[in-house]
């Protein structure tokens, strides 16, 4: 019983870092949403998961797919769905993969 209370908190505090994700064997998160906004100066994105938006900032080393291609940031439009790999560092989130999906 207690192991699955301790499951069960567990499962709750991830799901408040990003709701809607997973993380995977490398520490990552993984999600899906839409894009709400494209901001390029600050080279981010608004993704709508699950119960909220979330701001997702982009770097150089951030690959981007769309079609099985690599894409570039310009690429990223607003409506767009996309699938995120997604690494927090003092609360923010950075993309280390955006794929586009059809």
């Amino acid at each position: 019983m207690k192991h699955i209370i301790l499951l069960i908190a567990f499962a709750f505090a991830l799901n408040t870092l990003i709701p809607g994700t997973v993380i995977t064997a490398n520490g990552a998160e993984t999600a899906n949403g839409k894009i709400k906004d494209v901001d390029t100066q600050e080279q981010s994105l608004v993704v709508g998961l699950k119960d909220q938006d979330k701001v997702i900032y982009l770097d150089s080393k951030t690959q981007i797919i769309k079609g099985g291609q690599s894409a570039s940031f310009g690429d990223l439009k607003v409506g767009m769905l996309v699938s995120l790999s997604i690494t927090v560092k003092d609360g923010d989130s950075f993309a280390q993969k955006v794929t586009i999906t059809p």
